[in-house]
């Protein structure tokens, strides 16, 4: 009988330690936009220039094609898909990178990326710019 009563005491502490373990870690990933998903909406934002850059144009532009051509010292583009990929991923959870007419620019953390994806948008000019997005 007393071995009986113990097995269920272990049983049972066994089942709430189970559940406290599954309730407390986190769950990884279920909050985290997969990257595929993310280049593709990136490549369909449209916002006035003068929003993002140093230009006093009101027009709608879409954002791939103000990073494909950037102006001079003007960061405004890249510090808006900076701030956009920090809220999304964390300031150190992923590495973006981006290539269009012979130039290439990257940021992010340098890590191993569980994911990866690259895209290639067509922009209004007619050129490509390729961004490539990691996950860490």
């Amino acid at each position: 009988m007393t071995a009986y009563v113990d097995a269920m005491i272990f049983l049972t502490v066994m089942v709430l330690a189970a559940g406290v373990t599954v309730h407390v870690i986190p769950h990884a990933d279920t909050d985290v936009m997969d990257p595929e998903d993310f280049l593709n909406i990136l490549g369909g934002i449209k916002l006035r220039a003068s929003d993002v850059t140093l230009m006093d144009d009101e027009s709608l532009v879409y954002l791939t094609d103000l990073l494909a051509h950037p102006m001079g010292d003007d960061e405004g583009p890249f510090e808006y898909l900076r701030s956009i990929l920090d809220s999304q991923y964390g300031p150190d959870g992923y590495r973006f990178s981006l290539s269009a007419e012979g130039w290439q620019r990257s940021f992010g953390n340098d890590g191993f990326c569980r994911r990866e994806c690259t895209s290639e948008v067509r922009l209004t000019d007619g050129g490509a710019i390729v961004m490539k997005l990691g996950i860490l």
